[in-house]
C-alpha cells in the first residue's frame, strides 16, 4: 500500500493498494488507485493576424482530475514449460477544466468537462517446446470511450461542443525464437484491427454543426530478426520487417454539402542492422535502422476543437506517414559514454499553426525532409565508497528542415544537459537532487523557450515503511513556450502549468515468508502508443 499527497497550488494525492497471492500453480496480482489532482495553469498570448492584427491575451486556467483504476493478473503455470498470462485493467477518469481570459480580446470564461473509460484485456501463452526453441501467442483487447461538454461565454455569445469518442482496438500477435549454432533467430507476425468513431458537435453564432468522423484501419506485418556472436567480443544483429496497412476514413458535415472520405494502403519494408565490438576497456556499437510513423485518426479528423483559448485545432485528412532513417554509433570508455547519430525524415509529421480567417488554427502537417544531427556525452562516477553516485549528461542537436511551401528560417542548436546526484547518508536514509536544463532553440519554423527544473528528494526506511519527502520544481522554471517565425502571421505563447510540488509518499509493504513474486506479462505494444 502506498499513499502519496502533496502541494501545488491546491493539494494533490495518489493512493496505491496491492495485492498478491501465490498458490500452487496460480499467482495472482491485484492493485487499486485513486488519483486525485488539482493543477492551475497560465499562458501569455500574443497573436497578429492580417484580418484582426495583434491580439494580447492572458488565459488562466483551474484544472481537477479524479481516477479510478484497477488491475488483475493472473499467472497460472500449466507445467514446468507452458504458462498462461490473463491480465484485466480498467480506468475510469473525469476531469472538470475552469478557464478564464482577459485582454485585448472580450473576455471569456470557459468550462470543460470529460469523461473517459478505459478497458484493456490480454491472454498470453508461453511455451518453451525445447531447450532450443520458445513460442509466445496472445492477444490484446483495447475500448476506449471518451465523452466531452465544453462550452463557453464570449462578448455575451454562447458557444458549446459535445465530443463522443469509442474506439475498440484488436490486436493479434505471433512470436517465437530459435536459438542455433548459427545465432539466435526471431521471427512473428503481429495484426491490429482499429475501428473508431466521433460524434462531434457544435453551437456557435446560432448554428448547430453536426460533423460524425469515422476511421478503421487494420495492419499486418511479419518481421524476422537474427543476431550472431563472433566472440565473446564481436557480435551482429540484422532485422526485416514488412508491414502492409489499409486504412478507409469518412467525414460528414450538415453546413457543408457532400462526404469527404479517403483511404490509404501502403506496404513498407523496414530494416534494421547493428555491429558490437569491444576490448578490455572499450566497447562500441554501430547500427543502421529505417521506421515508419503512420498517422492515426486524431492526425485525420478534421473537425474544429473548441478550447479555453481563442485558437482552435483540427486534423488533416490528407496526411501520409513519414519514413525515418537512422545511423547511431556509441562507445564506452572507462566511465564516460560518447554518441553519435544522424538521421533523415521523409513526410516529417508535426503539428503547426496556420492563419484561418483570423483564427490560429493547430494542425498537423507533412514536411518535406528533416534531418538531425545528434552528439553526446554521459559519466558515471562514484566517491567516498560509492556513497555518491554522480552522472551528468550533455547532448547537442542540430535540426535542419526542407519544405517547398514555407519559408524556413536558419535553425539553431538544441543542448540539454541533467545532472543527477544519489547520496546513500547511511541507516537506510538516501537522498537525491536532480537538474535538467534546455535551452531555447529554432527549428526554422518556430522558436522554443528554454525550461530548467530541479527536484529534490530525501527518504528514510523504516522497517516496513518507506517515507519519501519530496520536492519538484523548487524554483518554477518548468516553462515552456513557442514563437512562430513567419512573416505573414505569428503566434507567441509562453505557459506554466503547476508542475511545482511538495508532498510526502508513504509506502507499507506486507510479505510472507514463503511469498515470491512472479514476473507478469507486461503489454507493450506501439499500437497502443501511437494511438
Amino acid at each position: 500500500m502506498s499513499e502519496n499527497g502533496g502541494i501545488r497550488t491546491k493539494p494533490f494525492s495518489y493512493t496505491n493498494v496491492n495485492y498478491s497471492q501465490n498458490f500452487k500453480k496460480l499467482y495472482l496480482y491485484a492493485s487499486y488507485n485513486f488519483g486525485y489532482s488539482r493543477l492551475t495553469s497560465e499562458s501569455k498570448t500574443n497573436i497578429y493576424t492580417p484580418q484582426n492584427g495583434n491580439q494580447n491575451y492572458v488565459l488562466n486556467s483551474d484544472n481537477i482530475g479524479r481516477s479510478h483504476n484497477f488491475q488483475l493478473n493472473l499467472v497460472y503455470q500449466l507445467n514446468e514449460k507452458n504458462n498462461i498470462y490473463f491480465s484485466g485493467f480498467y480506468t475510469a477518469r473525469n476531469v472538470d477544466e475552469m478557464g478564464l481570459m482577459n485582454g485585448d480580446i472580450p473576455s471569456r470564461a470557459s468550462h470543460n468537462k470529460s469523461y473517459s473509460d478505459f478497458y484493456r484485456f490480454s491472454q498470453v501463452w508461453k511455451s518453451q517446446i525445447s531447450d532450443k526453441f520458445n513460442l509466445k501467442l496472445g492477444s490484446y483487447q483495447l475500448i476506449n470511450s471518451t465523452n466531452s461538454n465544453f462550452s463557453a461565454v464570449q462578448n455575451n455569445e454562447d458557444l458549446s461542443q459535445k465530443l463522443n469518442n469509442d474506439t475498440p482496438i484488436i490486436i493479434g500477435f505471433a512470436d517465437a525464437s530459435l536459438n542455433s549454432k548459427l545465432g539466435t533467430t526471431e521471427f512473428g507476425t503481429r495484426f491490429h484491427s482499429i475501428n473508431q468513431k466521433n460524434e462531434n458537435q457544435s453551437f456557435v453564432t446560432n448554428q448547430l454543426e453536426n460533423a460524425p468522423f469515422t476511421y478503421n484501419e487494420k495492419v499486418l506485418s511479419f518481421y524476422l530478426n537474427h543476431s550472431y556472436q563472433f566472440s565473446d567480443r564481436k557480435s551482429f544483429v540484422v532485422g526485416m520487417r514488412t508491414e502492409s496497412t489499409f486504412s478507409d476514413y469518412s467525414f460528414k458535415n450538415n453546413l457543408i454539402e457532400g462526404e469527404f472520405s479517403g483511404n490509404q494502403e501502403y506496404t513498407n519494408f523496414l530494416y534494421n542492422i547493428g555491429y558490437y565490438w569491444n576490448n578490455e576497456k572499450v566497447y562500441q556499437s554501430l547500427s543502421f535502422r529505417k521506421q515508419i510513423s503512420r498517422p492515426n485518426y486524431a492526425y485525420i479528423n478534421p473537425f474544429r476543437n473548441l478550447g479555453g483559448d481563442i485558437t482552435q485545432s483540427a486534423g488533416d485528412m490528407n496526411i501520409t506517414p513519414a519514413l525515418h532513417y537512422s545511423l547511431n554509433y556509441e562507445i564506452l570508455v572507462n566511465k564516460f559514454v560518447f554518441s553519435l547519430s544522424g538521421s533523415y525524415v521523409d513526410n516529417y509529421i508535426t503539428s503547426f499553426m496556420e492563419d484561418n480567417n483570423g483564427i490560429i488554427l493547430t494542425t498537423y502537417k507533412n514536411f518535406d525532409q528533416v534531418y538531425l544531427f545528434n552528439g553526446g556525452v554521459e559519466y558515471n562516477e562514484s566517491f567516498f565508497n560509492k556513497k555518491w553516485n554522480l552522472k551528468p549528461a550533455l547532448y547537442v542537436t542540430f535540426p535542419k528542415m526542407i519544405d517547398s511551401q514555407y519559408d524556413i528560417k536558419k535553425p539553431s542548436p538544441i543542448t540539454s544537459f541533467s545532472l543527477q546526484n544519489v547520496v546513500d547518508l547511511g541507516r537506510d536514509y538516501m537522498f537525491t537532487l536532480y537538474f535538467n536544463y534546455t535551452s531555447t532553440f529554432k527549428d526554422g519554423l518556430l522558436k522554443h523557450r528554454h525550461n530548467e527544473m530541479v527536484n529534490a528528494s530525501f527518504s528514510k526506511r523504516i522497517k516496513n515503511f518507506n517515507l519519501t519527502l519530496y520536492a519538484n520544481d523548487i524554483f518554477k522554471t518548468y516553462k515552456s513556450g513557442s514563437q512562430t517565425l513567419l512573416e505573414d502571421y505569428s503566434f507567441n505563447s509562453h505557459s506554466y502549468n503547476d508542475i511545482r510540488s511538495i508532498g510526502l509518499s508513504i509506502r507499507y509493504t506486507i510479505s510472507g515468508k514463503n511469498f515470491r513474486a512472479k514476473q507478469v506479462e507486461d503489454i507493450n505494444d506501439k499500437t497502443m502508443n501511437r494511438l
